[in-house]
């Protein structure tokens, strides 16, 4: 916890991209650096459509423990929002999009080696 995922297609993320979402994580102030979980996802051109067309696209989706103000996930997804746009810089044109999910205490579970 948290996890976050970007599902992303019509774009190539730079290599930089993996640390400087890792970095938005952990300049939050909402989470501990060893807890960071991310994945990038990149969808070829036949496998998604923006809008009945190949408009590029990112769409993050973080899930994390319950019990966070809506103004700091606010501010979360915002922040979020902004590093892809800067790591996409180049593209013309791109959807970028973020989901902030609550996930239930009681119910979460996590073991470790």
């Amino acid at each position: 916890m948290p996890h976050l995922t970007v599902e992303y297609g019509g774009v190539e993320m730079p290599q930089e991209a993996l640390p400087e979402l890792h970095r938005t994580l952990l300049n939050s102030g909402l989470f501990e650096e060893y807890d960071l979980k991310i994945r990038l996802c990149r969808y070829a051109e036949a496998d998604y459509s923006t809008g009945g067309g190949k408009q590029a696209f990112a769409h993050l989706t973080l899930n994390l423990l319950e019990g966070r103000s809506e103004t700091a996930k606010a501010e979360l997804s915002r922040a979020l929002a902004e590093t892809v746009q800067k790591l996409t810089a180049e593209v013309p044109s791109i959807q970028i999009s973020v989901d902030l999910r609550d996930m239930v205490r009681a119910t979460y579970t996590k073991t470790g080696r």
